[in-house]
């Protein structure tokens, strides 16, 4: 019988891959927080439903791009709810699927009456 070598788990400090970290990085830096938050004030209800929002969307997903995270008129505020169902359903395919999800906005603003309209920032940075 040979004698296999067992295996071994990871030490807890070694470097993981992350496919993230460029979005993780862009989402912690200082001038985002900022941002997010006093587009939150300016916007403080969901696109969608009209509840109390919690998040800043991208209308069209970045995916790591830069220029399209700061792009300032593709953020609209969304609840955790409906921010958790537009990722899902329509920005973590290979193609996000823009068209579907704003067809879906809509027809969830029709449904619930929401008549608010977005409040753009005049920068970012």
């Amino acid at each position: 019988m040979e004698n296999h070598a067992k295996f071994k788990p990871r030490k807890s400090g070694a470097k993981q891959f992350n496919p993230h970290k460029k979005s993780d990085l862009m989402y912690s830096s200082k001038e985002w927080v900022e941002y997010r938050k006093i587009f939150l004030e300016i916007n403080p209800l969901c696109y969608s439903c009209g509840i109390s929002a919690t998040a800043v969307d991208h209308v069209v997903p970045h995916k790591g791009n830069v220029a399209l995270f700061e792009k300032l008129d593709n953020h609209i505020p969304l609840c955790t709810r409906c921010h958790n169902t537009c990722t899902a359903l329509f920005d973590r395919h290979a193609i996000p699927k823009t068209q579907e999800k704003l067809v879906w906005l809509q027809k969830n603003r029709e449904l619930k009456d929401v008549r608010i309209r977005i409040k753009v920032l005049s920068k970012y940075k």
